[in-house]
């Protein structure tokens, strides 16, 4: 047994004793020794197996459900929503590439400018290959007395959709 189940116990023990099983049905099949232990980067692959096998669930016939642009659409609505927030799309921004959207970002109730987003969120050649989001001016006082505002940059590489295939993306851990 891994050394999480002996530090948590209870109903995660089980899973990873459920974990270990497979990765020792799994070695056995494929000629491999079993070491006993489930590694951190053993845990994603079990997980998915795990819902697969038990729960049914296909990952791949799931991703139907989750197409890039009406996840993001519906991101940027509850962000809106839970922190009283208004997202305005710019059109036509300067930005280092036509496929980076930029939005400004106000104040629902006073309407106050806050400051700017940009999304880029397909891969490309020379891009960044992970995901993340840079800071691209920190939103600091001025000596005026009035606010700089913020602006970053979130920085994805998920798949872009095509002309007869949408960019669909999966749904879990």
């Amino acid at each position: 047994s891994s050394g999480i189940n002996a530090e948590y116990g209870g109903p995660l023990a089980k899973e990873f004793d459920g974990f270990l099983k497979m990765k020792e049905k799994e070695c056995t099949e494929n000629g491999e020794v079993f070491s006993g232990t489930i590694q951190p980067w053993d845990i994603y692959h079990y997980m998915q197996l795990t819902v697969k096998e038990q729960y049914s669930v296909d990952q791949e016939l799931l991703k139907q459900y989750f197409p890039i642009d009406t996840v993001t659409k519906g991101l940027l609505e509850i962000y809106q929503r839970i922190f009283n927030l208004r997202f305005e799309k710019i059109s036509e921004p300067a930005a280092w590439h036509a496929d980076a959207s930029l939005h400004s970002v106000f104040d629902a109730t006073s309407g106050q400018f806050l400051g700017q987003f940009y999304m880029d969120l397909h891969p490309r050649e020379g891009k960044y290959g992970h995901a993340a989001v840079f800071g691209l001016q920190p939103s600091v006082a001025l000596p005026t007395g009035d606010r700089q505002p913020a602006v970053c940059a979130l920085v994805c590489n998920f798949t872009a959709p095509t002309a007869d295939k949408p960019a669909l993306l999966t749904h879990g851990p």
